[in-house]
């Protein structure tokens, strides 16, 4: 293969990964909304995006920018789209409130709260991969462990979280999770972390 049959290879690899990765994982985020009855989408919503993220990452004739901007534009379409189907109550806001028709009201609710989604989606999943120069078997628990870390803590227009929207409909987990929350709130020494409590009281 010589190196211009290779270029053309890499950029077909890239124009696919792009558009199937972010659009499948967009879709199913999208449908992991309240009120759609798809909830357990989100169980799987994810590992498009991350294996899309990961194939890039393995393309070692990319740039580091070229590949930073890659995975932010991956992500912000993901969002794009899981904004425009989840969020369909601020599309009709617009489109009432806001006296726009509705191709601008769903384009605002893409463009605008997909950013925010999208950021949030390359904060987790994007920055992580170009910490790491090359991926081994033991970065993938490392990296769902940071976004567990950091989720309760990140900043949001609107409060929710991935875990939340998913186990919302699951009666059994939810109960099991509120009631473990219940014993860490009775602890006797629970005052020492009461960062914590206070942060785990608000998901």
């Amino acid at each position: 293969m010589n190196k211009t049959t290779k270029k053309q290879h890499i950029r077909q690899n890239i124009h696919i990964f792009f558009w199937t990765g972010s659009s499948i994982s967009g879709i199913m985020l999208g449908l992991n909304a309240p009120g759609l009855g798809t909830h357990w989408l989100g169980l799987i919503s994810l590992f498009p995006l991350i294996y899309t993220l990961e194939k890039l990452h393995a393309e070692e004739d990319i740039s580091y920018l070229k590949r930073g901007l890659l995975f932010f534009g991956i992500c912000w379409l993901s969002g794009g789209i899981a904004a425009s189907i989840g969020g369909y109550w601020i599309t009709n806001s617009v489109h009432v409130f806001g006296h726009l028709n509705w191709p601008a009201a769903l384009m605002i609710t893409g463009f605008g709260y997909g950013l925010e989604v999208g950021f949030q989606l390359f904060v987790y999943f994007g920055i992580p991969l170009l910490l790491i120069s090359k991926l081994n078997n033991w970065d993938l628990p490392l990296r769902l462990a940071f976004v567990l870390a950091i989720d309760p803590w990140y900043p949001r227009l609107i409060h929710w979280n991935y875990g939340g929207l998913t186990f919302s409909e699951f009666p059994l987990i939810e109960q099991f999770l509120s009631a473990l929350l219940k014993q860490y709130n009775q602890h006797p020494l629970n005052k020492l972390h009461w960062p914590l409590k206070r942060r785990l009281n608000n998901v």
